[in-house]
């Protein structure tokens, strides 16, 4: 969802890199989806195999942007499958209710606040580590 090169620099420094070896580490097939459409984001999320979601981008708490410069606001895919997990690794300022409120999960990771990339980088990396131990 990244529209410039420093877009995509923000999105290697979030540690997504850490979160791919951590999947291959503990044999955890995985998709990556980038610059999704909204339609695509929606098939993504109403996709019954897709039970953790890693979001990454721009947004707030309640809504996603796009490349387009659309935006999905979160409500819109109230009811879809059951996750197992939700992070959205955007910032998650203005309030509002994330996607975590309006689809049943079992574990979530969303801030009430902007993420900071350094944060979520080493986050990741210890994921990563400790898969290893």
């Amino acid at each position: 969802m990244a529209k410039v090169l420093d877009d995509d620099i923000g999105l290697f420094t979030q540690g997504i890199c850490w979160l791919l070896k951590y999947f291959k580490n503990i044999n955890q097939s995985y998709k990556v989806y980038l610059k999704p459409s909204v339609s695509e984001f929606k098939q993504i999320v109403k996709d019954k195999k897709a039970d953790r979601l890693y979001i990454f981008g721009h947004g707030k708490r309640n809504c996603l942007k796009f490349e387009s410069g659309l935006y999905i606001k979160y409500k819109e895919l109230k009811g879809h499958p059951k996750k197992q997990f939700i992070g959205q690794y955007h910032c998650n300022h203005g309030g509002g209710k994330s996607l975590a409120d309006y689809i049943e999960v079992e574990e979530k990771d969303i801030s009430n606040f902007y993420r900071f990339n350094l944060l979520n980088y080493f986050k990741f990396f210890l994921k990563y580590i400790k898969s290893k131990i």
